[in-house]
């Protein structure tokens, strides 16, 4: 209570605090007590001025160090306890055989019109009438207060704030990119451009696939945690779902999806020996392995929102990712799968991912055929993938299908919620 008694002095904030019987303690700290007795207010002030309205009406005040508070409410009981149905009424002032309840009432919420408080003679004119209100919030509005902006403005800020009362996720996640990356670069340290360099290109371009699919779990609970808030918050019509869905998007699944691997590429990328022929090379890969963070973001996204728990949601998650990896084209080469399973790779964004990035590594380079046992041979760098499964003319398919997933997968996460409703 102390705490919020200097946040209403220091920050200029107004607290609102419903309580039955506070302590004396509790009681000086209030600056205005508004008093009901069976829904009917009964008197509406300054606290420090209670004792003087008491003296104002002939009654006696509050004995020193008792609580005023415990005084008010055995001074209601005692006083209304014989005092009829018909006296006690809206309109306690038109009633001249009960003068005790005339004086004592100095407010009463009578549907919107203006009472004269006998004693103080000032007006009082109600803002709204009681009863309305409560048959209006009965029933959830087919209407919103603000516009989609005020409402996208307000989430984003809560969002963002709870993003920042989490200091350490978007550093840890910056770190754990960096260490892989500096991993990464060792572990595959300047390969050469030969058959082996090309398998081994291959598995360090799927262990970023794997890093980025298992990191973008973490969207899993953005939904679950929040729920119940979510619903209690679209019961009342708050706020549109696609302003909350954007606001979550914009200011927690892309910054995680977007930083993170720029870190780990730019370290990896130089150490691994990619190709340094021309800057746009570079900038390609980071774009392809941003598109696919984000696409594996968005997939998580979707699950957490049909997921009625967490555990379900990791499980979904898991079984997805493994299934996407196993038609990948690392872990088998797919140009070899039988017919009436092969169409199952084009589901997957990790064939996508490893296809664009193996194209961009090898467009227009020459590659020295080398397998041991045989005589080596100089290849292009088509023939290559063409080993491995992946077709270099299909680069711009398989960057259009990567944004067009991502595309799909928040727009339908963002469907999803808005026709989700909670049943009272």
């Amino acid at each position: 209570m102390r705490v919020l008694h200097k946040l209403a002095k220091e920050q200029n904030k107004t607290v609102i605090i419903s309580i039955h019987q506070p302590s004396l303690t509790i009681f000086d700290l209030f600056d205005t007590v508004l008093l009901l007795d069976q829904g009917r207010c009964c008197y509406m002030g300054p606290a420090k001025q209670i004792q003087q309205h008491l003296e104002e009406l002939k009654y006696p005040p509050c004995p020193e160090g008792e609580n005023v508070a415990d005084y008010l409410m055995e001074l209601l009981a005692t006083r209304y306890n014989n005092i009829d149905q018909e006296a006690y009424t809206l309109y306690p002032y038109r009633n001249e055989q009960k003068p005790e309840t005339r004086q004592f009432v100095s407010l009463i919420l009578s549907n919107g019109e203006e009472v004269v408080l006998d004693n103080q003679k000032r007006e009082v004119r109600l803002i709204q009438n009681t009863k309305s209100d409560v048959n209006r919030l009965s029933r959830m509005p087919s209407y919103f207060y603000t516009s989609f902006y005020k409402q996208f403005q307000v989430l984003a800020l809560r969002t963002l704030f709870n993003f920042v009362r989490n200091p350490l996720l978007m550093p840890l996640q910056v770190l754990l990119h960096i260490v892989m990356g500096i991993i990464l670069g060792f572990i595959y340290y300047q390969m050469p451009l030969d058959f082996f360099g090309t398998q081994n290109r291959l598995g360090g371009f799927f262990f970023c696939a794997v890093l980025f699919g298992l990191g973008a779990m973490t969207s899993l609970e953005l939904f679950i945690s929040e729920r119940d808030l979510f619903k209690r918050e679209r019961l009342q019509n708050l706020y549109r779902a696609s302003a909350y869905f954007c606001a979550k998007v914009l200011f927690d699944v892309i910054p995680m999806r977007i930083i993170p691997p720029i870190f780990l590429c730019t370290i990896a990328y130089y150490m691994m020996g990619l190709r340094t022929d021309e800057f746009y090379h570079f900038v390609i890969y980071i774009s392809i392995c941003i598109t696919f963070n984000v696409v594996c973001g968005a997939l998580c996204l979707f699950i957490g929102v049909i997921s009625s728990n967490a555990s379900i949601a990791n499980c979904i998650a898991l079984c997805v990712h493994f299934y996407a990896m196993l038609f990948g084209g690392f872990l088998i080469n797919t140009s070899n799968l039988p017919n009436w399973i092969a169409f199952v790779k084009y589901t997957s964004p990790y064939q996508y991912f490893l296809e664009a990035l193996m194209s961009n590594e090898f467009t227009a380079r020459l590659v020295l055929f080398n397998p041991r046992g045989f005589p080596s041979v100089i290849m292009t760098g088509e023939r290559i993938l063409l080993q491995f499964g992946f077709q270099m003319n299909d680069f711009p398919i398989d960057i259009g299908i990567l944004l067009a997933m991502g595309v799909l997968l928040f727009v339908g996460s963002g469907l999803l919620l808005q026709c989700s409703k909670e049943k009272r």
